[in-house]
This record gives C-alpha cells, sequence and structure tokens, in this order.
C-alpha cells in the first residue's frame, strides 16, 4: 500500500498563549454533497482565552486537491465563556444537517441547518435543547438514526449517568433523489452511481435498492448487454457498486446509460428517484486500449 500526501488547509490558528487548549478540537467532520463538507469544532476566538463551537464549510475536490473554506459561523449567539465540546453531525435528508454540541453551560443542544449554495452556505432553521441541566461527557460522535423521523443521542449528564434520548424530527424535504454522477471502471466491467442521499427499497426509508432497481441501455458500437439490469450490486452509503455483463467485445463508439428503474428508489422521506437522470451516461473504453491481467 502506499499512501501520497495531496494537499492541506490549515482552517484555524491557535495564538500560542500558554493557558490555551489550542484551536481545532472536537471535530466532527461530514460530506454535504459530491464536493462540499462541514466541519463542526471547538476553536479560538480572537486573541482571547475564550473557545467557541464553530461551524465551517469547505470545497474539496473529488481527488482531494483544492481545499477551500467557503463560510463561517459560530454555533452559538452567546460569544462568553466556552462552547463546542462533544460535537457529532448527522445528515437528516440531503438538505438538512443535524448538530449535536454543548453550550457554554455544558447544556446539550441539537440544531438543524438548511443546506444550500450548492453545499456552501448552512443556515440554522431550529434548534432544541435535549440536556437543559447540563452534559458532562461525550466524546464520541452520538447522533444515531432510528428511522425516517427518528433520531437518538447517547450521553452522560451533569451526575455523570448515562442516557439515550430519542427525538422525533419531521423535515419537510421535497427534493427526490438523484445521481450526482457516475462513472465507469477502466475495464468497462463497474460503475460507480454517486447520488445526494442515501437511498433505499421502500418509500418508509427501509430496505436495500437491489440491483434490478437500476435499468441499463447500450446504443452504438458492436459490444450488447447481457442483461438491462447490473449484474451485481454493493452498496457504501449513498454510493453503489453496480456490475455490467456484456456481450461481445466494446469498440469504443458505445454509450452505456444508467436510470433508475421506475417507481423503485426513495430517500429517507419517501421521494422518488425519477427515471430521468443527469450525470448518468459513460463511454466503454475500447477492448484493444484495455490494460488485461496476463498469465504468468
Amino acid at each position: 500500500m502506499t499512501i501520497t500526501p495531496i494537499e492541506g488547509l490549515r482552517h484555524d490558528v491557535n495564538f500560542s498563549r500558554y493557558d490555551s487548549w489550542g484551536a481545532g478540537e472536537y471535530n466532527s467532520f461530514i460530506k454535504l454533497d459530491e464536493e462540499s463538507y462541514a466541519l463542526v469544532y471547538k476553536g479560538i476566538w480572537g486573541n482571547q482565552w475564550r473557545q467557541l463551537g464553530r461551524l465551517k464549510t469547505f470545497t474539496i475536490q473529488p481527488d482531494g486537491t483544492g481545499i477551500v473554506e467557503e463560510s463561517f459561523q459560530y454555533l452559538f449567539d452567546d460569544l462568553n465563556g466556552n462552547s463546542g465540546h462533544f460535537n457529532s453531525t448527522l445528515m437528516l435528508d440531503s438538505d438538512h444537517l443535524l448538530i449535536q454540541s454543548r453550550d457554554r453551560y455544558n447544556d446539550g443542544w441539537v440544531k438543524s441547518y438548511k443546506v444550500s449554495n450548492g453545499g456552501k452556505t448552512l443556515t440554522e432553521d431550529w434548534k432544541f435543547e435535549f440536556a437543559p441541566q447540563g452534559m458532562v461527557y461525550g466524546w464520541e460522535r452520538s447522533l444515531f438514526k432510528i428511522d425516517k423521523d427518528t433520531y437518538g443521542i447517547a450521553y452522560s449528564d451533569y451526575g455523570s449517568d448515562g442516557w439515550i434520548k430519542s427525538l422525533d424530527i419531521v423535515t419537510e424535504e421535497k427534493s427526490k433523489p438523484k445521481f450526482l454522477y457516475t462513472k465507469l471502471s477502466e475495464d468497462n466491467t463497474y460503475m460507480i452511481v454517486q447520488m445526494n442521499e442515501q437511498t433505499f427499497k421502500a418509500s418508509s426509508g427501509i430496505g436495500d435498492v437491489e440491483k434490478t432497481d437500476f435499468e441499463l441501455t447500450i446504443s452504438g458500437g458492436t459490444a450488447t448487454l447481457s442483461s438491462p439490469n447490473p449484474t451485481s450490486i454493493t452498496k457504501e452509503r449513498d454510493r453503489y457498486l453496480l456490475q455490467i455483463g456484456y456481450n461481445g467485445l466494446t469498440d469504443g463508439n458505445e454509450t452505456l446509460t444508467i436510470t433508475p428503474a421506475a417507481n423503485s428508489i426513495f430517500d429517507s422521506h419517501g421521494n422518488i428517484a425519477d427515471v430521468s437522470q443527469s450525470n448518468n451516461t459513460q463511454k466503454p473504453v475500447p477492448y484493444t486500449h484495455l490494460t488485461l491481467p496476463t498469465k504468468a
């Protein structure tokens, strides 16, 4: 295995006071879409000792280059004391980010932010104080999803007792699942489909999408498909790896198109993916240009 550093960005700076705990602590980093990310953390306020919860957005290109800070805001309006400890993040849906954090009084909060401007802008739309008497510890990323409208928090309260609380959180999210991009493997046999959010078999937000929930067509060239559906499917959160079967050899003039099957792919709020998609065509490499394994 080879690991090669690509790029780095110092997004916050400690002003080096001896009694400062430092910037960039209690990080929780989450992907918003193909190139957009959000970071919740505790940072230093100016040249003061105060350490405040912060929320930033970044753009990072798919190849790991071009790390750019896009926006910044404080988690809490009160800029006194210390806040922003024990942070956790979770996507409610493709348009809403859920954050857990602790204010200056050690009270636990969950906040929802509306995602807009291509993932560059986050706007707070509601908040709820789940631990009004204080939370002591919560080092782990303790937000978790139970079903499409129910979420949980695990934490330690002011008396150091362990708690699990469930919350009913209903959003009015109407955005449909869609393809962000597709990519064909170098040997033409696998296609990656990146969705804008997690998707499911049923409108209730349960069940895994199956290979028959995607449909393939090919036009031009000499190769045809052995099946109108992928021959296998592997899911990793909001991304699918689909295997493609061919009859004959590709000559480079083919156009491969993938779409959701009608009424087959849903997000956690019951929104259904349209059959018509963009970013869903690929050009297979000619067979003569493929790099194939050789026998020893």
